[in-house]
């Protein structure tokens, strides 16, 4: 079976392949993906996770999306900006996200996590953003630094 791969979105089809990318999801290779039970979303004090439970509950039932056993969880919050939790499907446990403008990019088999991703042509300006790169620990994404 397949790698799944989740676009969301104005994310570019192909873009995580293109050569310009600086990261690839078989860089942060995930040796195994959870097919256990989902747990129940701990919430906890997260207001926003609160504020969209029923998202978290379908997305975490309906397995994990990103890095073997995670759930990445988006949804619009205003024109042209969605937000996104991280919901571990094994434990429960809820991570904030933050806004993007232009979505996300990232696999099941994969910790890469690829924040407003665009087409090479798309000019790197203010008002567009910039692709960002992060690391999924299991617990927090860390930035990756930007090759020149």
């Amino acid at each position: 079976m397949g790698a799944e791969r989740r676009r969301d979105f104005a994310t570019p089809v192909g873009l995580a392949e293109s050569p310009l990318i600086p990261y690839r999801f078989g860089d942060f290779r995930i040796a195994e993906r959870y097919q256990g039970p989902a747990a129940v979303p701990e919430l906890g004090p997260l207001v926003i996770a609160q504020e969209h439970l029923e998202a978290i509950q379908a997305s975490v039932a309906a397995g994990p999306n990103f890095a073997g056993h995670f759930s990445v969880v988006r949804w619009a919050c205003g024109p042209g900006s969605q937000h996104f939790v991280i919901a571990d499907v094994m434990r429960g446990a809820i991570h904030d996200g933050f806004d993007t403008r232009w979505g996300l990019d990232y696999n099941v088999e994969s910790a890469l996590l690829i924040a407003d991703p665009r087409p090479p042509q798309t000019p790197d300006d203010v008002e567009a953003g910039i692709t960002r790169y992060f690391r999924w620990t299991g617990e927090r994404l860390v930035p990756l630094p930007h090759h020149s």
